[in-house]
């Protein structure tokens, strides 16, 4: 299971999202226009439900107000396995999650553009990270 962060824990994980975006901002804006980001690639391989479950595990984990909504503009995912990226106001990150018989588990994630080392040290086998890097970008 994802673990409690203490309220501590969480407002300096919104702290780091939010300057690694400001940063994104205003140090890559061909980045976040999409210029870069191919975005002709499939965000998903998931069935609605799957999708439906997985946005529900994110929420969860962040433990954010039920007032602040969510918009997950990509997830990609590659056998049990997934990144789903989330945007709230000023504020993103990436997440990385496994698919277990009981749905889906945040296995961790940050701000910024993840990189292959981060997907293997959560948990997520070399060949599926490399999958998931590679369509991320």
């Amino acid at each position: 299971m994802f673990p409690i962060f203490s309220l501590i824990e969480r407002k300096a994980f919104l702290l780091i999202a939010y300057l690694a975006m400001t940063t994104l901002i205003v140090f890559f804006p061909t980045l976040v226009s999409g210029q870069i980001l191919n975005q002709s690639q499939p965000l998903t391989q998931l069935s609605p439900s799957e999708e439906t479950q997985l946005k529900k595990a994110v929420i969860e984990a962040l433990d954010f107000s039920p007032e602040i909504e969510l918009e997950f503009p990509a997830i990609n995912s590659e056998g049990n396995y997934a990144l789903a990226e989330w945007i709230s106001n000023h504020v993103a990150g990436v997440v990385f999650l496994k698919k277990t018989e009981t749905g889906w588990v945040v296995l961790g994630g940050g701000g910024g553009v993840p990189d292959l080392e981060a997907l293997i040290e959560a948990g997520i086998p070399r060949r599926e990270a490399e999958a998931l890097i590679t369509r991320y970008q």
